[in-house]
């Protein structure tokens, strides 16, 4: 059994995972991640539930269904690291199967490739939603189902493989390596209905929302080393229960929408109000605590005719593993719309710097006012993410 096999496990379960947290909706992700107060109706649940109250007149009923994004960032360079290090790896194998031997600078430079994976990390993310929402000043209403997964990938090495490496010559073969390959992720489920309710407020519109919701929770952890590894059972191991652990709880989001002008807005956005800390099972001697802490954003937009601007500001650092910082992100945007069209641009950074930061583009389509599709794609530093919506409005 190849030690290379389970450094490609990491590589391909990575790579068909997918990272830097983003929103759900595509309009929200080609604007930087900019939502609080700049959605609609229709991703209100989404995003603020007081958004619920925004609505044009002609605007009874709406679908979101689905709403899709997927993101991967490897900043550093894992997947290429890995795949030298297997290709490397191989070939010394190979030499010594001849039989014959390698030379001890090849031993030496594969034993730094090996300790040169250690730290390097990708992260993943992928998101869907789905909402149906009836929106009204006097009481506005939505079913939404969200589903986030999240986590990392990356290799824990252990230094005594580095020198069993090295003192290859003296057995004859690689040895037997102990260094694992490791997906850690989270996958939450949210299935909630928001209500929100208008109220003039010193001559202001200030509308306020809630999404009671039931969380479903299922924590990942999967280690595993070269001695156990099976290329050909990959995907069932990857899928085995005993890797995963499932929790449940009820959850609160909460949202303000402030019309300070008639073209100016600003809001709140606070989602889990109530912490939960959900403990993996543990694989190898290892397990990790994943967190749903509270989350306060803020944002504001401004609109003139067919051009938005909006931005959305982290007041709290999210840290959902507790073997990863946290991150907390600004995220601003703008969108130029027409009747059927809209083009839009933003850009999201991560004040903590342990996400890349991202350039959003995307476009929107909605005939007749009725369909829309929307289109969008980021772009970092290694780092890659697209999404997909579909809705309609009534």
């Amino acid at each position: 059994m190849r030690y290379s096999h389970a450094v490609l496990c990491l590589v391909i379960l990575a790579g068909s995972g997918i990272a830097a947290p983003q929103g759900v909706g595509a309009r929200t992700n080609a604007m930087g991640g900019a939502e609080v107060a700049s959605s609609n109706y229709r991703n209100a649940a989404l995003s603020n539930p007081a958004l619920l109250a925004r609505h044009k007149a002609r605007d009874d009923f709406g679908v979101v269904l689905p709403a899709l994004s997927l993101f991967a960032a490897d900043p550093d360079d894992l997947i290429d690291s890995a795949d030298a290090f297997v290709n490397e790896f191989n070939r010394i194998e190979d030499i010594f199967n001849l039989p014959g031997v390698p030379t001890q600078a090849d031993l030496d430079s594969l034993a730094a490739s090996l300790l040169d994976l250690d730290g390097r990390i990708l992260n993943f993310e992928a998101n869907a939603g789905f909402t149906v929402a009836v929106p009204s000043e006097s009481l506005g209403i939505a079913v939404v189902v969200e589903n986030r997964i999240g986590g990392r990938s990356f290799m824990d090495v252990d230094p005594a493989d580095a020198a069993a490496i090295s003192g290859a010559l003296g057995g004859g073969a690689l040895p037997t390596l102990l260094s694992n390959a490791v997906v850690s992720a989270a996958l939450v489920s949210n299935y909630g209905v928001a209500v929100a309710r208008t109220f003039e407020v010193a001559g202001k519109s200030l509308s306020v929302g809630i999404t009671p919701k039931i969380q479903m929770i299922e924590t990942f952890n999967y280690r595993i080393d070269a001695s156990d590894f099976d290329e050909d059972n990959q995907e069932d191991d990857f899928t085995d229960a005993s890797f995963r652990r499932s929790d449940s709880n009820f959850n609160v989001d909460a949202g303000l929408l402030l019309e300070a002008t008639d073209n100016v807005a600003v809001g709140l956005s606070l989602r889990n109000l109530i912490s939960t800390d959900i403990e993996s099972v543990t694989t190898l001697g290892e397990m990790y605590t994943y967190s749903l802490e509270p989350m306060a954003t803020v944002g504001a937009s401004w609109k003139a005719g067919p051009l938005t601007l909006a931005a959305d500001y982290d007041l709290t650092e999210t840290e959902p593993f507790d073997f990863a910082p946290g991150s907390r992100f600004v995220g601003v945007g703008a969108e130029l719309g027409w009747r059927w069209a809209q083009l839009r641009a933003g850009y999201r950074m991560d004040l903590e710097d342990e996400q890349e930061d991202v350039v959003t583009a995307g476009l929107g389509f909605s005939p007749w006012g009725v369909f829309t599709m929307d289109l969008a794609g980021a772009v970092g530093d290694e780092t890659y993410g697209a999404s997909l919506q579909l809705g309609w409005s009534f």
